[in-house]
């Protein structure tokens, strides 16, 4: 069914999460991955960090090789496992770079992770993949990282077994 699925990958865990699944729906339909990631040099580099243009050049490069160590250690993982993987490296807006990117690959689908977050902070931060659904007139399929849920205590856990042993205790 799918052919070509193309996956922004933020150089996150949680990015990765898409993955696992990736592969799957990649082996089962002998599908090409494309392995995404967009840097946002301009706005990273002076509104983020107000470094200097000549301080510029070299803060481009370190994180454009960053960005292609993490890809081709990405492709590596996958192409082991026996499906056939391209990367692409690309610098502008998120969201209208992995629309853009779709295109030019012939993607037939877009899978990626969300942060999963909700309320303020997702207005505060906007969503890449709200803006993927709203834009893109390919399939999305997003799934949600688990990366954000709090973590559980051992006191936590010890109450919360408490609770269910003695719940259906008569009083």
């Amino acid at each position: 069914m799918y052919k070509r699925i193309l996956v922004p990958l933020d150089q996150s865990q949680r990015a990765e999460a898409i993955l696992p699944h990736v592969e799957e729906m990649a082996r089962c339909n002998q599908a090409t991955v494309v392995l995404l990631h967009v840097l946002e040099l301009r706005s990273l580099a002076y509104e983020y960090y107000g470094i200097q243009p000549e301080m510029d050049q070299l803060l481009v490069a370190q994180m454009t090789q960053s960005a292609r160590s993490y890809l081709d250690a990405c492709k590596h993982k996958l192409a082991a496992q026996g499906i056939a993987v391209k990367t692409r490296l690309v610098n502008g807006p998120v969201v209208e770079s992995i629309i853009q990117t779709a295109g030019e690959e012939g993607a037939d689908l877009i899978a990626m992770s969300t942060h999963g977050r909700s309320g303020l902070s997702r207005a505060l931060h906007g969503s890449i993949a709200a803006g993927i659904l709203h834009q893109s007139s390919l399939p999305v399929l997003l799934i949600r990282s688990l990366e954000h849920r709090p973590a559980v205590r051992a006191d936590d856990e010890r109450i919360a077994a408490q609770e269910v042993t003695h719940a259906g205790t008569p009083t």
